[in-house]
């Protein structure tokens, strides 16, 4: 009786110890599980994927016609009339308008007259033969036919040509009245525009000949344009700004609108948004460049992948074109790689991640 007594006291003590026991397993694995958890990092994760990338400029220039023929008229001579209008268009050579001539063809009748009785006075003093006696006549006549010569080129000159095909954009000359300094005939060969843009040391040294510029028409989205990269200036220069302060030396870049012209509704002096685009890849594989750290010692890039299992590891990329945003990768990388963004420091190889954005969405992504 005894010994059973003590049997079912010892099994007691077994329970309980047994109890105790498990308890303190589960309290392991909670404690555990929770370290564990408490080494998971969070971090945001996106993936690396295929678009299009360019690396460009965009400045502010004035839009200008393909040549500009500026005429300055006379202020010493009275307009006889003119014979266009703004707006007009005009060929090669049309006159546009004509200067008072009548005080050149007035002296022209004069000297016509003296030439005339030279070559009289000229007939009465030859001797037989034909010639001249003292040959005196024939530099006096000399010097009269290029009098004439001169009057009828001044004369020509009173008629107002213009010297290009295009439109008729300023005219200030008035009939019956004397031009004042500075009034001019305007026409402008509108068959090509181009923009005027003043660029940065920085982004001149990338611009080249034939790249290719989106324009941008101020005020209206519709007037986008596509042009190339004509013309760059040889020098560097420095402007006065609207405040009078001098600004940093600039180089003065021609983009050549490739479709518009005649008859389109753009205009001279019209402001305009050029981006010139220096470099750029259709199809290309990209990331966000906040992901992308150096190695001090080595100067190479890498980033932060991570694998099906959530599990951080380094790797050593190339990368190519750049933007503000975003970078291309020619190297080390492919499409749908998963990779972390703008990583810390405290952050290695073998670390465990969980995604943040996903966490907080309850979404996946993409």
């Amino acid at each position: 009786m005894e010994s059973k007594f003590k049997f079912i006291k010892n099994k007691k003590k077994l329970g309980i110890i047994a109890v105790v026991l498990i308890i303190i397993v589960i309290i392991g694995i909670s404690s555990y599980s929770k370290a564990q958890k408490s080494q998971v990092k969070s971090v945001n994760i996106s993936k690396v994927i295929k678009k299009n990338i360019a690396q460009s400029t965009v400045v502010s220039g004035t839009i200008q016609p393909n040549y500009r023929n500026e005429i300055t008229l006379s202020n010493t001579q009275k307009v006889s009339k003119v014979l266009v209008t703004e707006g007009q268009d005009v060929k090669k050579d049309d006159v546009l308008v004509q200067m008072d001539s009548s005080d050149y063809k007035n002296e022209l009748n004069k000297v016509q007259a003296d030439l005339n009785n030279a070559q009289s006075a000229m007939s009465q003093t030859r001797v037989p033969g034909g010639q001249d006696r003292n040959g005196s006549g024939s530099i006096s006549t000399s010097s009269i036919r290029a009098q004439i010569d001169s009057l009828n080129e001044k004369i020509a000159q009173c008629d107002i040509k213009s010297g290009v095909d295009g439109k008729v954009v300023k005219v200030d000359a008035k009939e019956g009245q004397v031009s004042q300094a500075g009034d001019k005939i305007i026409v402008d060969d509108d068959s090509k525009y181009k923009v005027s843009i003043d660029m940065s040391q920085y982004d001149a040294m990338k611009v080249s000949k034939g790249q290719k510029a989106i324009v941008k028409v101020k005020g209206n989205d519709k007037m986008k344009y596509i042009g190339s990269v004509t013309d760059i200036g040889e020098i560097a220069q420095t402007k006065m700004n609207d405040k009078n302060a001098q600004q940093e030396a600039k180089v003065n870049v021609i983009v050549t609108l490739n479709s518009a012209g005649t008859g389109d509704s753009i205009k001279s002096g019209y402001k305009a948004d050029v981006e010139v685009v220096f470099n750029e890849r259709q199809n290309a594989i990209v990331m966000g460049v906040d992901s992308i750290k150096q190695d001090k010692a080595t100067k190479r890039k890498y980033v932060y992948i991570v694998n099906s299992e959530n599990k951080v590891s380094k790797k050593y990329i190339g990368t190519g074109i750049e933007t503000d945003d975003t970078v291309e990768v020619i190297s080390g990388l492919s499409q749908g790689e998963r990779y972390i963004t703008n990583p810390s420091d405290s952050l290695k190889d073998g670390d465990i991640v969980k995604d943040a954005s996903k966490a907080q969405t309850g979404g996946t992504n993409k």
